[in-house]
């Protein structure tokens, strides 16, 4: 009888050990929405262009998960995006270039920009003596035409901000750098103006 207890209880402890790590990671909404006129000018682009679907190459790791770590701000066991990160790119970008009036269509435009999310870093830095979050998405991008690649590279858009801002305001300014990294690099607007 003791040992039924004592394996009773040790089951109920592993279990509420899982339930306790599922329920511990912390959902973050992105609700991003890119804010001004883009950097660039894109009306006067030489063609169409659309995005396809961006992809998520991160080894094992879900899609939500902007990171498993405890960056100090009472989440020990991480966080995770509303939705895919990848995704989370691919929309920011698509605002980012309506906002610098691109000759954006939903399919089939003359171009296409391909973007594959690389890695997603997110930690706790010191700036200046003030706890600031820092978070990077490293984004391959390609530039095609039809199975033609025109011009790639891969964006690092990092942002930091004081942590006392959240989490929310660095992934935005991480996606405003990611844009302004695409939208102001002269040898991929030579190939699209």
């Amino acid at each position: 009888m003791k040992i039924r207890h004592t394996l009773t209880l040790t089951f109920a402890l592993i279990l509420g050990s899982f339930a306790t790590s599922s329920l511990a990671i912390e959902d973050i909404a992105v609700e991003y929405s890119f804010q001004g006129s883009g950097p660039t000018d894109l009306s006067n682009m030489i063609g169409t262009l659309h995005f396809a679907e961006f992809t998520d190459s991160r080894s094992g790791v879900d899609a939500k998960l902007l990171t498993n770590k405890d960056l100090g701000l009472g989440s020990a066991d991480g966080y995770q995006l509303d939705q895919a990160a990848a995704e989370v790119v691919q929309e920011a970008m698509i605002q980012g270039f309506a906002a610098s009036k691109a000759k954006l269509v939903d399919a089939e435009g003359e171009m296409y920009i391909a973007g594959d999310l690389q890695s997603l870093d997110a930690q706790i830095v010191d700036r200046a003596g003030v706890e600031s979050l820092q978070i990077t998405f490293r984004t391959n991008i390609q530039l095609r035409s039809g199975s033609r690649m025109i011009w790639q590279t891969t964006l690092y858009g990092r942002g930091t901000r004081p942590a006392t801002e959240g989490i929310q305001a660095t992934i935005h300014a991480a996606l405003n750098r990611t844009i302004e990294e695409l939208l102001l690099d002269d040898y991929f607007l030579a190939e699209i103006r």
